[in-house]
């Protein structure tokens, strides 16, 4: 029998607002050398100045330096998309070279820059020295390389930032390349679903503005365009008791909301229970009224997942890890592996990555012993839906 229900609201990650280069209180990391980052590819569901942000080549270009949890980038509408969102090595270097370098030259004094790199290929051979010259085995990746930049001259000044975001795009305009025109910035406030946790709607309101405040200058925010990840959390305080999603639930929230092709799944041993996941057309009413995406999901499946997404793990199915390996999934795992998309494995292999697998959640659901679970909804709405969102709006029972 339930005690009680304590239902949660909480940002969660992705609050994207589009910025004036002087948003940023006190200063700035600039960001010479940027790594591709999957989130801003497969999971934002928006439109911004008319342009899908999922499908706009960007470029990481910094963090402010009192306000690092709201990162930067650039998105470039026009630059032709092949494979991967970040821009390539030879779009970087024109950015680096023609646009961002020239720019802080002329905005800012020796004294603040000349400790700071001059082109493309000094900065990429920084990042990559790890890389290439270490001796040992451990550094696999490139480094992200930030730079500190003021807001304010050294006469006490302020207006610095603001006057760099202008001349770099005076020189885009001026250099005419069409991939570089109507680029715009975005900031996306990652991870903070704990951090602006609050029980009530209205204190979490408060929390977020006073986060902006605090370490942003609203005053060159668009909080018109501006989008918002709020979810929901239900819970019992008894110990011992998890709650689970059905799927006939699942399917009628997307259905209600106009979530087009959800992604449904379900995680080990929960049957009919599981996860709903997707965004609404870009066309549709419910986008129109403000809403972006739908997710829905049973708390306990952190139980089992890895916390790294990108580890390349045998079994990234979910369904797999606490099920039995038969000799018709082996075969359907070999022949996965020799097609080059994924790292080559052999029978011995994959019985060892399963070994691993059962033995991690063995331990896993032996620590969770007499811990409670509980669902979670989120939703991704436009500020103004964020204004005047409800309580009972994110109630489920």
């Amino acid at each position: 029998m339930l005690q009680k229900w304590v239902p949660w609201v909480g940002v969660l990650s992705n609050c994207s607002y589009w910025v004036d280069g002087a948003a940023y209180r006190e200063g700035f990391s600039i960001c010479y050398y940027s790594l591709w980052r999957p989130t801003l590819e497969s999971n934002q569901f928006v439109k911004m100045f008319g342009y899908r942000l999922n499908r706009c080549k960007n470029q990481r270009l910094g963090i402010g330096l009192t306000s690092s949890a709201w990162p930067v980038y650039v998105f470039f509408p026009h630059a032709p998309v092949h494979k991967r969102l970040l821009l390539s090595d030879d779009q970087q270097k024109f950015w680096l070279d023609r646009i961002v370098f020239p720019s802080v030259k002329e905005v800012y004094d020796v004294g603040h820059t000349h400790h700071h790199p001059s082109s493309f290929a000094e900065i990429r051979d920084k990042a990559r020295a790890k890389q290439l010259e270490s001796t040992s085995e451990i550094h696999k990746r490139p480094m992200e390389l930030f730079y500190e930049l003021p807001d304010v001259d050294f006469e006490g000044q302020p207006g610095q930032l603001a006057k760099l975001w202008d001349a770099m795009q005076q020189r885009m305009r001026q250099e005419g390349t069409e991939w570089l025109q109507d680029a715009f910035l975005v900031t996306i406030r990652f991870d903070c679903k704990q951090v602006l946790r609050r029980k009530f709607v209205a204190d979490l309101k408060m929390a977020l503005d006073e986060s902006i405040d605090r370490e942003l200058h609203r005053d060159f925010i668009n909080l018109r365009d501006a989008w918002v990840d709020i979810g929901c959390e239900e819970f019992t305080q008894s110990p011992g008791i998890v709650l689970l999603r059905k799927s006939l639930c699942n399917k009628a929230d997307a259905r209600v909301l106009g979530i087009r092709k959800p992604l449904e799944y379900t995680w080990q041993g929960t049957a009919d229970a599981g996860t709903i996941w997707g965004g609404v057309g870009v066309r549709s009413v419910q986008y129109t009224g403000g809403l972006a995406k739908f997710q829905a999901y049973n708390v306990i499946r952190h139980l089992f997942g890895i916390i790294d997404r990108s580890f390349p793990a045998a079994f990234r199915d979910p369904n797999l890890e606490a099920l039995g390996l038969t000799q018709k999934l082996m075969e359907k795992y070999l022949n996965a592996n020799q097609d080059g998309s994924g790292w080559r494995a052999n029978r011995e292999r994959i019985l060892t990555a399963y070994a691993a697998t059962k033995s991690r959640v063995r331990n896993a659901l032996i620590a969770a012993t007499g811990k409670s679970y509980g669902v979670r909804k989120e939703w991704r709405v436009t500020w103004w839906q964020w204004s005047v969102f409800d309580r009972e709006q994110a109630h489920h029972t």
